[in-house]
């Protein structure tokens, strides 16, 4: 659930698989407010994934990229739509970032990985927020210097039973 920043009201949403004309038809390009999510389709073993309102598949709300690697889900590239920002001041919803991260969570429990998650954080930047949802910084990447976050099966129950009690919803065409 994300929460409409006016009503306070939870929001149900609903994931689906992107393809390359999503990219282009959600205009998910730096020059529209968004990372450049054309060469996050193109690389051969991820999946890129949309958050919509639940029977609105006209409005994407935010974007994550995701990989199996060994036995986790990594994942690659994760972003609010620029209308969803932390900082926009005419934010429509909040909570997106946590859904599109309890996405892969659950994907994690899906593909047998027992909810082990894995992520480069930007430094100092979404730390303290990783920190918050209780994952542990396991290493840092001695050429960037981000540090790798990793979600264990603990805390990766507790956050998915929080958000998607249901499970996870896919949106229908």
């Amino acid at each position: 659930m994300i929460i409409d920043i006016q009503t306070k009201k939870e929001i149900e949403v609903c994931f689906r698989e992107l393809t390359k004309a999503d990219i282009v038809k959600y205009k998910l390009q730096r020059k529209d407010g968004w990372f450049n999510w054309r060469d996050e389709i193109k690389k051969e073993n991820n999946q890129v994934f949309g958050l919509f309102v639940l029977g609105n598949n006209d409005d994407i709300q935010g974007v994550i990229s995701i990989e199996e690697v060994g036995q986790y889900v990594f994942v690659s590239l994760m972003e609010s739509s620029p209308h969803n920002k932390f900082n926009q001041s005419q934010r429509r919803y909040a909570g997106v970032g946590k859904n599109l991260l309890c996405f892969a969570i659950d994907r994690s429990f899906t593909e047998g990985f027992e909810g082990f998650v894995g992520l480069y954080a930007k430094k100092n930047h979404n730390e303290k927020y990783y920190q918050k949802l209780k994952a542990k910084c396991t290493h840092v990447d001695k050429d960037t210097g981000k540090p790798f976050y990793t979600f264990y099966p603990n805390e990766s129950h507790i956050l998915i039973n929080d958000h998607f009690a249901g499970g996870v919803k896919i949106c229908s065409n």
